[in-house]
């Protein structure tokens, strides 16, 4: 995971303004609850809840500059599997890995709340016409608590490049609201570290949906093991 999703060049009206060096990712747009002050919703972006474009030169937590990370554009809704395996196969590694972000746009793609947003009348669904799930696959490695977000909160004493507890916190609380809306969680966690395992198994929707995996063919035996592959189930809207 980088820093930001790429959703695409002709989502303008979703900005509160544009750049010319627009490349069609957005920046975070923070919602607080209670004490999660940077917390990330599935609000979808009407007047007073648009985003501000991604560009280089953002500012971070720092006070400085950074060129932030737009990947390559997402692939939205598609049942194309060519088209999906080629887009992960051009995924590049980069940027300060922003967790929440993969995973509040992933909400996003299913909250019936964006409903026509994603160029198709109807879609997403509503909540109980059909079985939404995320499917996460993280080593969990993060800088983003220290360089984009609050380098200053006091909880940034962990290992180099190991999401801080200010962030586990926040991650964990998004998974939270996200089944609680009624979305399964399934968390595929790569060659991770120690600390990370059990904020994560707590973000996935049970035991059963949290997948520990060290190489391919281990992740390979754990997606066979989850019900949906089972069921033989296809990718849909």
């Amino acid at each position: 995971m980088g820093d930001r999703i790429n959703l695409g060049e002709d989502r303008e009206d979703w900005l509160n303004s544009t750049k010319s060096n627009w490349k069609g990712c957005m920046e975070p747009r923070y919602d607080p609850i209670s004490d999660y002050e940077f917390m990330l919703s599935d609000e979808p972006p009407t007047s007073g809840n648009l985003f501000d474009p991604t560009y280089n030169g953002n500012k971070d937590a720092m006070g400085g500059t950074r060129n932030a990370t737009c990947p390559i554009e997402a692939a939205i809704g598609s049942t194309d599997l060519e088209f999906l395996t080629d887009t992960v196969d051009d995924v590049k590694n980069a940027g300060t890995g922003r967790f929440d972000m993969g995973l509040a746009w992933a909400w996003r793609m299913l909250s019936p709340k964006w409903k026509g947003y994603w160029g198709e009348d109807g879609y997403p669904k509503d909540y109980g016409k059909a079985r939404k799930v995320i499917a996460l696959l993280t080593d969990s490695h993060s800088t983003a608590w220290d360089r984009e977000v609050v380098p200053s909160s006091g909880l940034q004493s962990v290992t180099y490049n190991e999401l801080t507890d200010d962030g586990f916190r926040h991650i964990e609380k998004l998974c939270e609201t996200i089944k609680d809306a009624g979305i399964e969680l399934h968390i595929f966690l790569y060659n991770s570290y120690e600390r990370a395992e059990e904020p994560w198994e707590n973000c996935a929707t049970s035991s059963e949906t949290f997948y520990e995996v060290e190489d391919l063919p281990t992740f390979v035996a754990a997606v066979e093991q989850m019900d949906v592959y089972q069921q033989d189930l296809r990718i849909s809207k």
